[in-house]
């Protein structure tokens, strides 16, 4: 039954955004949208040189919250057969979005070794 899975739902969509709320390095905050935009760079060297830092750009850091993976309150809501299908068409997309960040922090995380 559909409305009985609407709480677990909500619940999971809860602690997605606590996820990306808590997600953090050296108190940047990593998933929650703040720096999509500009990234930031990790100090990998002595000197000063940009070949002694590795920038990580706006396409390793996205917004995962709900709202950032477009899981909204109008996609949510199973209590119908369209309803429900318009959030497994929302969470597919969520995924792209995420296996492709995965892909470009990847990608970033191979220049360190």
């Amino acid at each position: 039954d559909r409305t009985a899975i609407q709480p677990e739902i909500n619940r999971r969509v809860d602690e997605i955004n606590r996820v990306a709320a808590s997600a953090n390095f050296n108190g940047k905050p990593l998933l929650d949208g703040s720096v999509t935009a500009t990234g930031f760079n990790i100090q990998v060297g002595s000197g000063t040189t940009a070949n002694d830092a590795i920038s990580v750009g706006s396409s390793a850091l996205i917004n995962a919250t709900s709202g950032g993976l477009g899981i909204t309150t109008s996609n949510t809501d199973v209590s119908t057969a369209a309803g429900a299908t318009a959030l497994v068409a929302a969470i597919d997309t969520a995924l792209q979005t995420i296996n492709t960040a995965k892909a470009n922090i990847g990608a970033t995380l191979n220049r360190f070794q």
